[in-house]
Protein backbone atom coordinates (compact mmCIF):
# COMPACT_ATOMS: atom_id res chain seq x y z
CA UNK A 1 0.00 0.00 0.00
CA UNK A 2 1.30 2.98 -0.88
CA UNK A 3 1.52 5.53 2.16
CA UNK A 4 0.74 9.26 2.23
CA UNK A 5 3.21 11.89 3.41
CA UNK A 6 1.45 14.88 5.41
CA UNK A 7 1.46 18.17 3.41
CA UNK A 8 1.47 21.31 5.27
CA UNK A 9 -1.81 22.74 6.61
CA UNK A 10 -1.45 26.21 4.70
CA UNK A 11 -4.83 27.27 3.77
CA UNK A 12 -6.52 25.47 6.29
CA UNK A 13 -7.29 28.66 8.79
CA UNK A 14 -9.02 29.74 5.86
CA UNK A 15 -11.13 26.90 5.02
CA UNK A 16 -12.12 26.25 9.06
CA UNK A 17 -12.64 29.88 9.99
CA UNK A 18 -15.22 29.99 7.12
CA UNK A 19 -17.33 27.62 8.90
CA UNK A 20 -17.02 28.93 12.50
CA UNK A 21 -18.76 32.14 11.20
CA UNK A 22 -21.30 29.74 9.74
CA UNK A 23 -22.22 28.10 13.09
CA UNK A 24 -21.63 30.98 15.47
CA UNK A 25 -25.28 31.84 14.43
CA UNK A 26 -26.54 28.56 15.15
CA UNK A 27 -28.00 27.75 18.10
CA UNK A 28 -8.15 12.89 26.20
CA UNK A 29 -4.61 14.66 25.11
CA UNK A 30 -1.45 14.89 25.64
CA UNK A 31 -0.06 16.38 28.73
CA UNK A 32 1.61 19.79 28.61
CA UNK A 33 4.61 21.75 29.71
CA UNK A 34 3.94 24.49 32.74
CA UNK A 35 6.07 27.03 30.68
CA UNK A 36 4.56 29.60 28.97
CA UNK A 37 4.42 29.18 25.13
CA UNK A 38 3.94 32.30 23.31
CA UNK A 39 1.99 31.88 20.15
CA UNK A 40 -0.94 34.10 18.43
CA UNK A 41 -3.78 32.62 18.26
CA UNK A 42 -6.33 32.28 15.14
CA UNK A 43 -9.04 34.81 15.08
CA UNK A 44 -12.48 34.04 17.37
CA UNK A 45 -15.96 35.43 16.73
CA UNK A 46 -16.97 36.58 20.85
CA UNK A 47 -18.26 34.05 22.49
CA UNK A 48 -22.25 33.02 22.02
CA UNK A 49 -24.78 34.62 23.87
CA UNK A 50 -26.47 31.39 24.21
CA UNK A 51 -23.59 29.64 25.85
CA UNK A 52 -23.09 28.87 29.86
CA UNK A 53 -20.78 31.04 31.47
CA UNK A 54 -18.54 27.78 32.33
CA UNK A 55 -18.09 27.53 28.58
CA UNK A 56 -17.64 31.74 27.95
CA UNK A 57 -15.25 31.26 30.42
CA UNK A 58 -13.47 28.84 28.56
CA UNK A 59 -13.41 30.62 25.05
CA UNK A 60 -11.97 33.92 26.34
CA UNK A 61 -9.30 31.95 27.20
CA UNK A 62 -8.88 31.19 23.47
CA UNK A 63 -7.86 34.43 22.62
CA UNK A 64 -5.12 34.17 25.06
CA UNK A 65 -1.40 34.28 23.60
CA UNK A 66 -0.10 31.45 25.76
CA UNK A 67 -0.76 28.32 23.08
CA UNK A 68 -0.72 25.91 26.22
CA UNK A 69 -3.66 28.21 27.61
CA UNK A 70 -5.40 27.68 25.02
CA UNK A 71 -4.63 23.88 25.16
CA UNK A 72 -5.93 23.26 28.46
CA UNK A 73 -9.25 25.80 27.57
CA UNK A 74 -9.89 23.59 24.80
CA UNK A 75 -9.74 20.38 26.71
CA UNK A 76 -11.50 21.88 29.60
CA UNK A 77 -14.49 22.31 26.78
CA UNK A 78 -14.64 18.81 25.26
CA UNK A 79 -14.65 17.26 28.94
CA UNK A 80 -18.53 18.81 29.00
CA UNK A 81 -19.26 16.53 26.17
CA UNK A 82 -22.78 17.67 24.18
CA UNK A 83 -23.16 20.49 27.03
CA UNK A 84 -20.58 22.17 25.11
CA UNK A 85 -21.97 22.57 22.01
CA UNK A 86 -22.52 25.98 21.60
CA UNK A 87 -18.64 25.68 21.64
CA UNK A 88 -18.41 23.35 18.01
CA UNK A 89 -17.45 26.48 16.01
CA UNK A 90 -14.50 27.95 17.96
CA UNK A 91 -13.27 24.54 18.10
CA UNK A 92 -13.03 24.37 14.44
CA UNK A 93 -11.63 27.45 14.79
CA UNK A 94 -8.43 25.86 16.95
CA UNK A 95 -7.95 22.86 14.46
CA UNK A 96 -5.80 25.70 12.70
CA UNK A 97 -4.28 26.78 15.46
CA UNK A 98 -0.18 26.95 14.91
CA UNK A 99 0.38 25.00 18.04
CA UNK A 100 -0.27 21.58 17.54
CA UNK A 101 -1.05 20.92 21.01
CA UNK A 102 -4.35 23.11 20.72
CA UNK A 103 -4.94 21.34 17.31
CA UNK A 104 -4.39 18.00 18.94
CA UNK A 105 -7.30 18.71 22.24
CA UNK A 106 -9.58 20.90 19.57
CA UNK A 107 -9.75 17.18 17.17
CA UNK A 108 -10.66 15.14 20.16
CA UNK A 109 -12.97 17.68 22.03
CA UNK A 110 -15.07 17.81 19.09
CA UNK A 111 -15.13 14.01 19.25
CA UNK A 112 -16.57 13.86 22.80
CA UNK A 113 -18.82 16.99 22.05
CA UNK A 114 -20.44 14.83 18.93
CA UNK A 115 -21.95 17.43 17.27
CA UNK A 116 -22.42 16.39 13.46
CA UNK A 117 -21.29 19.76 12.75
CA UNK A 118 -17.65 19.15 13.12
CA UNK A 119 -17.32 16.13 10.53
CA UNK A 120 -16.73 18.32 7.45
CA UNK A 121 -14.04 20.52 9.40
CA UNK A 122 -12.26 17.35 10.63
CA UNK A 123 -12.58 15.61 7.27
CA UNK A 124 -10.84 18.83 6.02
CA UNK A 125 -8.27 18.16 8.24
CA UNK A 126 -7.47 14.66 7.25
CA UNK A 127 -7.74 15.85 3.37
CA UNK A 128 -5.39 18.49 4.29
CA UNK A 129 -3.30 15.75 6.30
CA UNK A 130 -1.79 17.87 9.12
CA UNK A 131 2.15 18.37 9.74
CA UNK A 132 1.54 16.96 13.10
CA UNK A 133 0.50 13.20 13.07
CA UNK A 134 -1.13 13.76 16.87
CA UNK A 135 -3.71 15.80 15.19
CA UNK A 136 -4.40 13.50 12.25
CA UNK A 137 -4.87 10.37 14.89
CA UNK A 138 -7.23 12.82 17.02
CA UNK A 139 -9.31 13.69 13.75
CA UNK A 140 -9.57 10.27 12.87
CA UNK A 141 -10.91 9.24 16.26
CA UNK A 142 -13.16 12.02 16.24
CA UNK A 143 -14.55 10.74 13.12
CA UNK A 144 -15.02 7.87 14.49
CA UNK A 145 -17.00 8.87 17.30
CA UNK A 146 -19.07 10.76 14.89
CA UNK A 147 -19.77 7.82 12.72
CA UNK A 148 -20.85 9.82 10.04
CA UNK A 149 -20.07 8.32 6.56
CA UNK A 150 -18.87 11.47 4.83
CA UNK A 151 -15.53 10.66 6.65
CA UNK A 152 -15.55 7.40 4.53
CA UNK A 153 -13.40 8.67 2.33
CA UNK A 154 -10.84 10.77 4.30
CA UNK A 155 -10.43 7.32 6.72
CA UNK A 156 -9.85 5.25 3.96
CA UNK A 157 -6.92 7.67 2.40
CA UNK A 158 -5.80 8.13 5.72
CA UNK A 159 -4.67 4.04 5.84
CA UNK A 160 -1.79 5.09 3.39
CA UNK A 161 -0.31 7.87 6.44
CA UNK A 162 3.26 7.03 6.52
CA UNK A 163 2.40 6.98 10.75
CA UNK A 164 1.09 3.45 11.70
CA UNK A 165 -0.56 5.78 14.95
CA UNK A 166 -2.48 7.33 12.19
CA UNK A 167 -3.43 4.23 9.95
CA UNK A 168 -4.84 2.07 13.63
CA UNK A 169 -6.90 5.07 14.31
CA UNK A 170 -8.35 5.50 10.85
CA UNK A 171 -9.04 1.76 10.67
CA UNK A 172 -11.01 1.63 13.82
CA UNK A 173 -13.13 4.50 13.28
CA UNK A 174 -14.20 3.12 9.78
CA UNK A 175 -15.78 -0.11 11.67
CA UNK A 176 -17.01 2.49 13.95
CA UNK A 177 -19.06 4.13 11.07
CA UNK A 178 -19.42 0.94 9.12
CA UNK A 179 -19.74 1.98 5.70
CA UNK A 180 -19.32 -0.86 3.50
CA UNK A 181 -17.34 1.26 0.95
CA UNK A 182 -14.69 1.13 3.62
CA UNK A 183 -14.50 -2.55 2.36
CA UNK A 184 -12.15 -2.93 -0.29
CA UNK A 185 -9.35 -0.34 1.84
CA UNK A 186 -10.00 -2.45 4.93
CA UNK A 187 -9.00 -5.73 3.30
CA UNK A 188 -5.93 -4.73 1.92
CA UNK A 189 -4.80 -2.79 5.08
CA UNK A 190 -6.06 -6.48 7.11
CA UNK A 191 -3.51 -7.91 4.57
CA UNK A 192 -0.72 -5.58 3.75
CA UNK A 193 -0.32 -3.13 6.27
CA UNK A 194 3.37 -3.68 7.77
CA UNK A 195 1.86 -2.83 11.30
CA UNK A 196 0.25 -6.00 13.73
CA UNK A 197 -1.92 -3.28 15.03
CA UNK A 198 -3.12 -1.49 12.27
CA UNK A 199 -4.05 -4.85 10.79
CA UNK A 200 -5.95 -6.36 13.47
CA UNK A 201 -7.79 -3.10 14.12
CA UNK A 202 -8.47 -3.22 10.25
CA UNK A 203 -10.01 -7.29 10.78
CA UNK A 204 -11.92 -6.29 13.46
CA UNK A 205 -13.69 -3.34 12.23
CA UNK A 206 -14.17 -5.13 8.46
CA UNK A 207 -16.65 -7.89 10.86
CA UNK A 208 -18.42 -4.82 11.60
CA UNK A 209 -19.21 -4.65 8.04
CA UNK A 210 -22.27 -6.32 6.68
CA UNK A 211 -20.96 -10.09 5.79
CA UNK A 212 -20.78 -9.99 1.92
CA UNK A 213 -18.14 -7.20 2.20
CA UNK A 214 -16.03 -8.74 5.05
CA UNK A 215 -12.90 -9.43 2.63
CA UNK A 216 -11.21 -12.54 2.57
CA UNK A 217 -10.00 -13.41 6.11
CA UNK A 218 -8.03 -17.15 5.27
CA UNK A 219 -5.23 -14.61 2.93
CA UNK A 220 -4.77 -12.93 6.23
CA UNK A 221 -1.13 -12.91 8.09
CA UNK A 222 -0.30 -12.99 11.36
Amino acid sequence: MKQRRPRNKAGLAAVLALAVLAMAGCGASQPADSAAVLIAPPEYPPPPAAASEAIKGQLELLHSPDALERAEAVRMLGELGGEASPAVGYLVVALADPHPQVRRNAAEALGRIRDPQAVEPLVTVMEQSDEDWGVRARAAAALGELGDPRATEALAAALADMVSHVRLPAAVALGQIGDPAAAEPLDSAARLDPDLGVRQAAREALQKLPPADRGHPATYRE
